[in-house]
């Protein structure tokens, strides 16, 4: 199982917010690219199989995915990333007082952390760790047609 150290909005382990796309291919691997974003898609996304790296139009690192199966280390308490959500939430709770749930994308997420934590039906399929902006674009886009952010229900 892979430990990856939290940094919030710096980044996660050795990958790092703002590094380029062809440094983190060196050091993940083999990887499947696609493109990615919203409301357009400008971005770009490599999934290394167990973690995915998001890039900035400009190919540089702006959020990282990783799988259940993980393990996140931040002030020197790790936290296994299973796939039961109850019990990563009830150990993300006991080292973080801001984590919020949103119904109506059934997540859990920590603006101190950065991190979003995807669980339908409490089984988590992912944790996203983001830098500062990464939802800046997406957030523009609700708050203009919908009166909202990723951030509220």
């Amino acid at each position: 199982m892979n430990i990856y150290e939290l940094k919030p909005y710096i980044g996660l382990g050795d990958l790092i917010f703002g590094m380029k796309r062809r440094g983190i291919r060196k050091i993940c691997g083999d990887y499947k690219s696609y493109p990615t974003g919203f409301p357009v898609e400008n971005r770009y996304m490599d999934d290394f199989g167990n973690i995915q790296c998001y890039y900035t139009h400009r190919k540089k690192l702006e959020a990282v995915s990783i799988n259940p199966d993980a393990i996140i280390e931040y002030n020197n308490v790790k936290i296994e990333i299973s796939k039961d959500a109850k019990l990563v939430i009830e150990k993300l709770n006991s080292i973080v007082d801001d984590l919020k749930y949103l119904h109506s994308n059934e997540s859990y997420y920590s603006k101190k952390l950065g991190i979003f934590i995807f669980c339908p039906e409490d089984i988590i399929e992912n944790v996203m760790i983001f830098s500062e902006h990464f939802y800046d674009e997406e957030n523009e886009y609700l708050m203009k047609n919908y009166g909202t952010t990723v951030f509220e229900d």
